[in-house]
């Protein structure tokens, strides 16, 4: 229902991302992600929603 109100107002795209496809871990707050500057657990499992360029 909500697509159909927003396609009536023209260019919009829809991506569905559904969780159960997602791998993510809660974070565990060991900091080690932040020490050795890399993406932590979550952010990894869900690195396929990052923004994409169109």
């Amino acid at each position: 229902m909500i697509e159909d109100c927003m396609e009536a107002m023209g260019g919009v795209e829809f991506e569905y991302l559904f969780l159960k496809d997602t791998d993510l871990k809660p974070c565990t707050g060991c900091y080690a992600c932040m020490a050795r500057g890399e993406e932590g657990r979550i952010e990894k499992g869900m690195s396929h929603t990052k923004p994409r360029s169109h």
